[in-house]
């Protein structure tokens, strides 16, 4: 998934669920929903990792 196909995603409406992995490390480093949802549709990918195996294209 590329960022525009993210971002996409994350606008269409269809609710974001947090797993709560996720959110015990949101907590842990003071990281709001509003900052994720910040940082998916303002940011800028700054390195990519494309042999990463949880970087499914």
């Amino acid at each position: 998934m590329d960022i525009m196909e993210l971002r996409n995603a994350f606008t269409s409406g269809v609710p974001v669920e947090y797993k709560a992995h996720c959110l015990k490390r949101m907590l842990e480093r003071d990281i709001s929903k509003k900052d994720i949802a910040d940082c998916i549709l303002c940011g800028e990918i700054i390195e990519d990792y494309p042999l990463d195996e949880n970087n499914a294209h």
